[in-house]
């Protein structure tokens, strides 16, 4: 594999670290991934993709919590990145966590970040209550 040669020319390669982590998330195995995606943050703490990408990658292993706390710490760095919005309301609503969900909605809502997506969970957020 590519990205396998570049780490071992040089560990810290931060887009071959990026993209095998974001190759194990598409193969299903978040384990994986996150190996990348830890190394990757040990970097650049503050990469949105990197930070998104590992949120992805413990909703994938069912740790809802440490997503979440990822998300929330990716939103305060960027009020604007509507993708934190959006997967932490899908966690939420997954989780049947109402209150978490709206309040995740608030914040997008704050930031001005309601856009097609959020409205339509929104429309299936109102729809559950």
């Amino acid at each position: 594999m590519l990205y396998n040669k570049a780490l071992k020319a040089d560990p810290d390669n931060m887009c071959a670290l990026l993209n095998m982590g974001e190759t194990y998330m598409r193969i299903g195995k978040p384990d994986s991934a996150l190996i990348f995606l830890n190394r990757y943050y040990d970097i650049d703490s503050e990469s949105e993709m990197g930070n998104y990408l590992r949120a992805y990658a413990y909703v994938n292993k069912q740790d809802a919590q440490t997503a979440l706390d990822i998300l929330h710490k990716l939103q305060k760095q960027n009020r604007k990145y509507v993708a934190a919005y959006i997967l932490a309301v899908q966690i939420q609503m997954q989780q049947k966590d109402f209150v978490g969900a709206k309040k995740e909605f608030n914040k997008a809502i704050d930031a001005d970040q309601m856009n097609e997506q959020m409205t339509q969970l929104w429309l299936q957020y109102c729809a559950q209550q």
